[in-house]
């Protein structure tokens, strides 16, 4: 790239990303830190069969296997088997006794072959805390609150034996999860858990939400989280083979998993499965930022570390919109840009598989890493993304050559970007894949942006940012429909529904479709770099014929483009897609249970291990979406 060039690219990237959305300067920290169809629903897709050319899928070098999750029952839900050896503490909080609970042995006739289903009466203790004091440490030992109870205590966790001897805490009976009403007290006091399963618990800070009667006050203190997961330096502290699953976290501030800073004993296979995590907000008390999850990365000795697996992360960030004028004060809940369903800083050996990212205050996913190669080996993959200002953020907050290495993003479907504007900016971003050393951007579908007051759009950015580099990057086989860009009386930075440049080499860019058909819309590409491969792209937009692309300080048409950048670029055809229109709402109304997106999301909040619906996974729901493009991977 000659050095005008350079510049010029330069120049309106950081003017747009500094000047007009403040996104790029994100420096969070921790906390503490169509209509319905009537045929009948594809089955959950496998896993693609690409060819991806020199740059091969599975880069990453992880996937859910890596977990050595428990044996699942045919629903998916981890199926919970005791040891010879195990002791069960039950817990009722109208009909137990501190005075009279026993602690059962598993051969007791009374609990028979299903500690979850007991064939007698048991004797159960009142309060957690005295159930609790039973439990011994390092062995595999259930505590279980019986269903449809409620209790105001927070949570102790003991460690159990190893990975097939895990204490375990658990419902038992019939009804809704057991609920722990914390209110601003954490939800799950131990911060070091090891060999444990958590499954089927409620955690709710009730005197904070105030969708409940229970609401007290927006205050808390700033340690509300719902958990905080820590290493120490040290193997008595390690954190290894923790599991919890169909769980709800509602109304903390946030949540943390944090990793060790010593390289001798990091985190190994923490796992979150089908869990909802919903609504948290800062007071702005300290002007605590809020997440639904956040993680800064452990050191790694080259095992799995996280896996987030068909979770439900909602609503996160924040409680109401914020003021006219985005000053990123927290203040009662508001929603700052500082504030996201997840945020994961300096990761390594990491998969986000299978989740519903929905309604975050900023973004869906924010991936965040300030020195090479900080965050590495990361799949992102099947996971859909709703009404988020920014969908997927893997960037901002610094500038260094290969930031992130080994990222896969694949079979995403990313939708209704912006919808609900909660920090009052005009963002609707997709994918944000900047400064990485071997990356993927294949099959994921960019859809649907439809609010009108959203003008700071993009499907996707693929660049490095100044004085930094990207290599090795494969972009291909994504689709994008009808997202709007900025309209734009040059060829800048901000004009393209998909953006590439800086200082990016070895980059295959084949596959993709592209398609825009009314409403506002700059380029379909715009282009500031020198070494991409362009290859098979179609494309498609109803605006004018000259200005379908830009090509460093020029616009140009289909021909030119064809000419000087993409000999092998077509027009697309658009007839191959039998229903592209598809969304949540067609969805929600195809399968029968509402006709809304809000409709869609109250049945997420009903799903659990007692009613699990298979047509709210975001595999199936992605499935249905992608068939409308005319492809069922």
């Amino acid at each position: 790239m000659n050095s005008i060039v350079r510049f010029v690219f330069v120049l309106f990237f950081f003017s747009f990303c500094f000047f007009q959305t403040g996104c790029s300067s994100d420096s969070i920290e921790s906390v503490g830190s169509e209509d319905p169809i009537s045929e009948d629903l594809p089955p959950a897709p496998d896993e693609p069969d690409v060819d991806t050319g020199d740059i091969e899928l599975g880069i990453s070098g992880i996937s859910v296997a890596d977990f050595n999750l428990p044996p699942q029952d045919a629903d998916g839900f981890t199926v919970l088997v005791p040891n010879a050896d195990s002791q069960f503490i039950y817990v009722h909080a109208t009909n137990g006794n501190d005075e009279t609970g026993q602690v059962y042995q598993a051969n007791n006739p009374t609990i028979g072959n299903d500690p979850t289903n007991p064939s007698g009466e048991v004797q159960a203790f009142a309060t957690i805390a005295a159930a609790f004091a039973q439990m011994r440490e390092g062995e595999p030992d259930w505590l279980l609150l019986a269903a449809g109870e409620h209790w105001e205590e927070s949570l102790d966790l003991n460690r159990g034996r190893s990975a097939l001897e895990r204490s375990v805490v658990t419902a038992y009976g019939e009804g809704d999860r057991p609920q722990l009403r914390t209110g601003t007290n954490r939800g799950i006091r131990s911060g070091q858990p090891r060999f444990v399963i958590l499954s089927g618990i409620n955690f709710w800070a009730h005197t904070r939400d105030d969708e409940s009667d229970l609401f007290v006050s927006y205050a808390s203190e700033n340690d509300t989280k719902s958990f905080r997961i820590f290493t120490f330096a040290n193997e008595a502290a390690k954190i290894e083979d923790v599991l919890i699953e169909d769980c709800v976290f509602r109304s903390y501030v946030t949540a943390e998993v944090l990793g060790s800073t010593a390289p001798d004993f990091p985190m190994e296979r923490v796992v979150f499965r089908r869990n909802i995590f919903s609504r948290n907000y800062s007071s702005g008390i300290g002007i605590v930022h809020s997440q639904g999850i956040y993680h800064d990365g452990s050191n790694d000795n080259g095992q799995p570390v996280f896996l987030l697996e068909e979770n439900t992360f909602d609503h996160n960030g924040w409680r109401i919109q914020a003021d006219p004028g985005f000053d990123n004060n927290p203040l009662d809940g508001r929603a700052t840009g500082f504030n996201h369903n997840i945020y994961f800083s300096s990761v390594k050996n990491v998969v986000v598989q299978g989740n519903f990212f929905l309604r975050g205050s900023s973004a869906g996913n924010k991936w965040r890493s300030d020195t090479e190669g900080s965050s590495h080996n990361v799949l992102i993959n099947n996971n859909l993304f709703f009404d988020n200002e920014v969908s997927l953020s893997i960037g901002g907050n610094d500038r260094e050559s290969y930031r992130f290495q080994n990222f896969e993003v694949i079979n995403n479907v990313i939708t209704d970007m912006g919808l609900s504007r909660p920090t009052n900016r005009e963002l609707g971003w997709g994918i944000d894949f900047n400064d990485v050393l071997n990356g993927i951007v294949d099959n994921n579908i960019i859809t649907r942006q439809e609010n009108p007051e959203v003008t700071t759009v993009f499907a996707m950015a693929v660049y490095a940012t100044q004085g930094s580099q990207a290599d090795a990057l494969q972009i291909s086989n994504n689709i994008v429909y009808n997202i709007d860009a900025n309209l734009a009386a040059t060829p800048n930075w901000g004009s393209g529904v998909v953006r590439m440049g800086g200082d990016i080499t070895n980059v295959q860019f084949e596959g993709n479709q592209f398609y825009f058909n009314g409403g506002q819309s700059g380029t379909l590409l715009t282009y500031f770099s020198a070494d991409v491969d362009f290859d098979g792209n179609q494309y498609f937009s109803a605006l004018e014929s000259d200005r379908w692309f830009a090509f460093n300080e020029e616009f140009m048409s289909l021909e030119a483009w064809q000419t000087q950048v993409e000999a092998g670029a077509t027009l697309l055809d658009v007839s191959q897609w039998p229903n592209p229109d598809r969304n949540i709402d067609s969805y929600i109304s195809t399968i029968g249970l509402g006709s809304t997106n809000e409709d869609f999301i109250d049945a997420l909040y009903q799903q659990s291990k007692n009613s699990w619906d298979t047509r709210l996974s975001a595999p199936t729901v992605n499935a249905w979406i992608r068939s409308g493009f005319g492809s069922n991977e």
